[in-house]
């Protein structure tokens, strides 16, 4: 079979991405192989360091926890979750599925003029098309729907009740005596079945990208390597490039634009404010077999190939939505977020690592800086915590799940989940990362961040 000049640029970058990443990394791992010290130690004495009222029902604390001699270096925002002048939020970079930022560009870009108390990095995100992994939402809209793997998550009702359990996401379209339901949000991985998008997605279906496939991938590698040198440095959570996945992904995001060229694509404007286990009614505004435009406030409905031609809103026609959860369904969740493993469970401080489908022995049991997000029993104190990573010749040690055990059984935890951390870990006060205090104008480009402003 006859090569193309693509093929040829795929293999001469699949050789020279290998060479190049592995002696990228041999020269870090030798840096990595110093003997790092580690501690198993109980949780006997707290200091406070630092203890500030930022609003009220809003506090910060830097405590030491440790026996005296070893010790955690914990960040903490307390919050009361019903106090009626602040609001807990989950922020999305670019107000985009795909959007990455640093925490400075968030709050005077996206934000500015917003009162942001405090904050924390929130989802995972996938390294290739920078989506955050498991189910995601905020302010009702779906960015992600399905659970990953056997996740936790962490969802919040409308009151910023927060419920850290089990849970998964299914969406249904209803149309006059049909109940159709939605295979995928914000993506379509085939040419059937129906696909649910809304703003987060982009502003057209199919989404048009301007950059070639040439520079996606040089510009990914570069943010990567950027990313491990600065940032990751210790940090063996995180996973390596791997640029054939990574030109999967770009093939997968090309594969869809051809998909979705075809499909009929129905633009829906909302008439009801989404939420989750509540459906809500959008109308039909505009058909499209090729390219349509989503402004915010609408939703697009893309039916594939295996719908029969019977099946044809009109315009003007009211469709339902519902999107449910497979627990507590008789709640209406406003926003919530996916991590992994849950640390504390009804009380019990026992992470659940494995059975959420986390096997990696360096993420179980390297003590790295880490997220923590925890309650009380009676949901009436939201804790938001970063640990700071090792520092041995201040005797202080970077926490593993074990530790996050400890942690959360310090506070009282009843209920407390692992976010994202290692390179990611970031605590913003005002507009300052304080877990990075040599750079505190600084983080990772992150895609979910979780926080609390004081309420409009």
């Amino acid at each position: 079979m006859k090569k193309t000049k693509s093929d040829v640029f795929f293999l001469f970058l699949l050789i020279f991405s290998i060479v190049f990443v592995s002696n990228s990394l041999d020269v870090d791992a030798k840096k990595r192989k110093k003997r790092v010290r580690t501690a198993n130690f109980t949780i006997k004495k707290e200091e406070i360091r630092k203890d500030s009222i930022l609003a009220n029902g809003v506090i910060y604390q830097n405590l030491w926890l440790g026996d005296g001699k070893s010790h955690f270096s914990v960040h903490l925002l307390k919050v009361a979750i019903h106090n009626e002048q602040n609001q807990l939020f989950i922020g999305k970079s670019g107000s985009n599925i795909a959007g990455l930022t640093d925490f400075f560009d968030y709050l005077e870009v996206e934000n500015p003029t917003e009162a942001i108390y405090g904050m924390v990095n929130g989802s995972f995100w996938s390294a290739y098309n920078n989506h955050p992994i498991g189910s995601t939402f905020i302010q009702g809209e779906i960015l992600v729907m399905d659970q990953y793997k056997k996740w936790s998550s962490l969802f919040f009702d409308k009151n910023c009740t927060p419920y850290i359990d089990d849970f998964d996401i299914s969406g249904t379209i209803f149309y006059k005596n049909y109940e159709l339901p939605i295979n995928y949000t914000n993506k379509r991985r085939d040419s059937l079945g129906l696909a649910y998008y809304n703003h987060f997605y982009g502003d057209t279906i199919p989404f048009v990208k301007t950059r070639s496939i040439e520079k996606a991938i040089d510009s990914a590698y570069k943010e990567w390597y950027k990313d491990m040198k600065e940032f990751l440095v210790d940090d063996d959570t995180e996973l390596e490039f791997d640029t054939l996945s990574y030109i999967e992904e770009i093939k997968a995001s090309l594969r869809q634009s051809q998909l979705e060229a075809n499909t009929r694509k129905y633009l829906c404007e909302y008439l009801e404010h989404p939420n989750v286990n509540k459906s809500y009614k959008v109308i039909v505004r505009k058909y499209s077999g090729s390219i349509i435009e989503i402004p915010k406030n609408h939703c697009v409905v893309s039916l594939g190939l295996d719908f029969p031609p019977f099946i044809n809103p009109q315009a003007g026609d009211t469709i339902s939505v519902l999107f449910q959860t497979n627990i507590y369904q008789n709640i209406e969740f406003y926003c919530g977020l996916a991590g992994t493993p849950s640390i504390a469970n009804d009380g019990i401080y026992l992470h659940k690592a494995q059975s959420e489908g986390s096997t990696g022995r360096r993420f179980i049991n390297s003590q790295l800086t880490r997220t923590l997000v925890g309650y009380d029993k009676n949901k009436d104190t939201l804790y938001l915590i970063a640990v700071a990573g090792t520092n041995s010749a201040n005797k202080q040690f970077g926490a593993n799940m074990k530790d996050l055990e400890k942690i959360a059984k310090h506070f009282k935890m009843y209920d407390a989940i692992n976010l994202d951390g290692g390179g990611s870990t970031t605590f913003v006060l005002g507009k300052k990362n304080i877990i990075r205090s040599s750079n505190p104008t600084t983080s990772r480009k992150l895609s979910v961040f979780l926080g609390v402003k004081k309420r409009k």
